[in-house]
């Protein structure tokens, strides 16, 4: 069976393509939408339930790809939705954590337009710095500019997969 979860989720992940997704935050159908509207909004709902039927490796590696391959603009209005299942997903232990971003990595790597900006080295330090104190921006030298993603992007990815519920400053005073 989970064979044909990872095949399945193969499948959707491949189904919804490499690119950058079009925002799918509609919101919730109220009734008094028009015809363009309400199909806009089922549209966004089958997205949304595309991503969520894939398997979590899969799931995670999805919308991390969506969140690592900003092609330099910002952030769409899915990222409250990226933001809410990843943290739903990163509520395991820490060796199933190790897991997931390993798989999760894995499936990113494999596709082939994005590994000439989101390394596997720049992933190594992301996930293994997670939980590091910037102690000054010479710190994020260490991540290069190959990846395109700004500073804050980048915090904000490694407080998604460090599994903490609320946002803890990395920041350190010099005091």
């Amino acid at each position: 069976d989970s064979e044909n979860s990872r095949l399945y989720s193969t499948i959707c992940f491949d189904c919804l393509g490499m690119g950058r997704i079009e925002n799918f935050s509609n919101g919730e159908i109220t009734g008094n939408e028009d015809d363009k509207e309400l199909k806009g909004k089922r549209r966004a709902k089958r997205i949304q339930n595309l991503i969520l039927s894939m398997n979590e490796e899969y799931r995670l590696a999805y919308m991390l790809y969506q969140l690592l391959y900003t092609d330099g603009i910002s952030y769409d209005g899915n990222i409250v939705f990226y933001d809410e299942q990843i943290q739903k997903i990163m509520k395991h232990d820490k060796k199933y954590y190790d897991y997931l971003f390993e798989t999760a990595k894995k499936i990113i790597q494999s596709r082939g337009n994005i590994k000439h900006r989101i390394t596997d080295e720049f992933l190594k330090i992301v996930w293994e710095t997670r939980y590091e104190k910037v102690k000054d921006f010479s710190w994020f030298d260490q991540f290069g500019k190959i990846h395109r993603m700004s500073d804050f992007k980048i915090l904000y990815v490694q407080w998604l997969l460090s599994g903490v519920s609320r946002i803890l400053c990395k920041l350190q005073s010099r005091v």
